[in-house]
């Protein structure tokens, strides 16, 4: 559709001059200052914030499987669950022993009332002589006797609760668990498998992924004093990273310090996949932007500027490409000034000097291209 427009404004020129050589028809866009963050691109990947092996915290036979390879499950809920008839029977006995226990203080108590009264009624008797002192100190000995029995009592029934509580901590430990929102990598036993107590029966990775890159050193400071987000391109799909994390250690072998950031929509995501990481190593500045299309690369970098005044012709003008962003090609030259127009379609037929027919670019259209890399090999930010 947009080869039959030019060709019939071609035409429509052609006809005007007739027979004269026509000006080439061309897509401009003005060229834009902006405030934009000096960033390098590097190669990095994405990995699982938090990878884990589910395992059997108690022996026995794997009684109930819930979930398989590549399902998804949230913090807490269960994965698997290992017969628990035999603990639960002696949950049942200790809640028996318990009973036992309460009943056995209760009769403690109750006896420990008695000996007192006893005790303090032949006290008084014998401070008036009508009791031998001899059964006032009997009675004083079976209220100390029924004290230590109730003593005894709660001390063994502090136990038997002590036992119930690590019953039911065992009876837990076999149900397992999500310990955080992730996916099933790996499911390595059946139902009916036996397991002992450290046997891996799951691997989970998170959910949540982060970005990680190596970098090199001489952007450090860079990255210390300026970064705070990263801007990804993982499988052509463009991705923010928060969180920004610099691991202050460096790799002696390849002189490089890790970075790492959280990625808010990583679920959309798969660890492992590479990303191509835009660093910023800059502040935020006014920068000349244009898109992609318009530079053209190879021997001296250049664009092609329409020259004010009529007739329009193509200007040849050099620049210095700074760095790719989000927003376009950073691009510096004495000629740059913001506002004229560059030319984005057309220009690779182009020659300093030729007549142009600019069309303008419609607002929908002059988004400035974001560059893809082919490789994902480090594009220095300039010093």
């Amino acid at each position: 559709m947009r080869a039959l427009m030019y060709l019939s404004l071609i035409l429509m020129v052609v006809s005007a001059h007739g027979g004269e050589r026509p000006p080439s028809p061309v897509r401009t866009v003005p060229l834009v200052e902006i405030d934009v963050q000096a960033v390098t691109t590097l190669a990095g990947s994405l990995q699982a914030a938090q990878r884990v092996a589910v395992a059997a915290e108690e022996g026995g036979r794997l009684a109930t499987v819930l979930v398989d390879s590549g399902h998804t499950v949230t913090a807490g809920s269960e994965l698997a669950r290992i017969d628990d008839e035999l603990l639960q029977a002696s949950i049942t006995e200790s809640s028996a022993l318990i009973a036992a226990a309460q009943a056995a203080v209760a009769e403690a108590e109750a006896a420990v009332k008695r000996a007192d009264t006893d005790a303090a009624a032949l006290a008084k008797a014998a401070e008036r002589q009508a009791a031998s002192t001899l059964d006032a100190s009997r009675a004083s000995s079976r209220a100390s006797e029924a004290a230590a029995m109730l003593a005894r009592g709660r001390a063994q029934l502090a136990a038997a609760e002590a036992r119930h509580t690590v019953l039911s901590i065992r009876l837990e430990r076999l149900v397992l668990r999500a310990p955080f929102d992730a996916t099933i990598v790996n499911r390595y036993r059946d139902p009916g498998a036996w397991l002992r107590p450290g046997d891996a029966v799951f691997d989970l990775v998170s959910t949540e992924l982060e970005a990680t890159v190596d970098v090199p050193e001489r952007f450090y400071p860079a990255v210390r004093d300026h970064a705070t987000s990263l801007q990804l391109l993982v499988a052509g799909e463009r991705h923010e990273a928060t969180k920004l994390r610099a691991i202050r250690d460096l790799d002696p072998a390849t002189r490089t310090f890790r970075v790492l950031a959280s990625l808010a929509d990583g679920a959309a995501l798969a660890p492992g996949l590479t990303a191509s990481v835009e660093l910023p190593v800059g502040p935020m500045a006014k920068q000349m932007v244009v898109p992609a299309a318009a530079v053209l690369r190879g021997a001296g970098d250049h664009l092609y500027a329409v020259s004010p005044g009529e007739p329009a012709t193509a200007m040849r003008v050099a620049v210095t490409v700074e760095f790719a962003s989000s927003q376009g090609l950073v691009v510096t030259g004495p000629q740059l000034k913001a506002g004229m127009q560059v030319v984005v379609e057309g220009n690779e037929r182009l020659h300093p000097g030729a007549a142009v027919m600019p069309i303008p670019q419609g607002p929908a259209e002059s988004e400035p291209e974001q560059p893809e890399p082919e490789q994902p090999a480090e594009q220095e930010a300039k010093p």
